[in-house]
């Protein structure tokens, strides 16, 4: 799957199984001020030019290790009428990446196991980093590599 970039937004380009209609989640690049401050991601989810609302959306943070291996931690939420899931970790980056972590991005999924209201939607997916601004210009989200300052 291949993700596009537009206007700040990053919509994957999926394609649709057959005999389902064609679903589009956006998603926004995260800039937090303070890594104690909550952190809260959101993604729209479309069909057909309008908003998907009253179904369960998966919201992943993605964490690093030193050694590049990847954790998560994730959260469901149901789409407002706009078509918007939002969640939100009280305890912000700074409690959610253990030591020696790094916050990198987040992903949004939606993954159908029913119909809604009788129709038969596609699977999509779409991801978007974040990133700490804490004074010094926006940068990761965690340890430093060697030289650069922790943030």
């Amino acid at each position: 799957m291949a993700a596009v970039l537009l206007g700040g937004l990053v919509v994957p380009a999926v394609g649709c199984q057959q005999g389902c209609t064609e679903t589009a989640l956006e998603v926004s690049p995260v800039t937090v001020s303070r890594t104690d401050a909550p952190l809260t991601v959101s993604a729209r989810l479309g069909a057909a030019g309008k908003p998907l609302g009253g179904v369960r959306v998966k919201l992943v943070v993605t964490l690093l290790d030193r050694r590049a291996t990847a954790a998560e931690a994730l959260r469901y939420a149901t789409t407002d009428q706009d078509g918007v899931a939002t969640a939100t970790w009280p305890e912000g980056i700074a409690g959610l990446a253990p030591p020696d972590h790094r916050v990198t991005g987040y992903a949004a999924y939606y993954q159908p196991l029913e119909k809604v209201d009788g129709r038969a939607y596609c699977w999509s997916a779409a991801s978007a980093p974040i990133s700490c601004d804490t004074g010094g210009g926006a940068g990761p989200c965690g340890f430093g590599e060697p030289g650069e300052p922790t943030r």
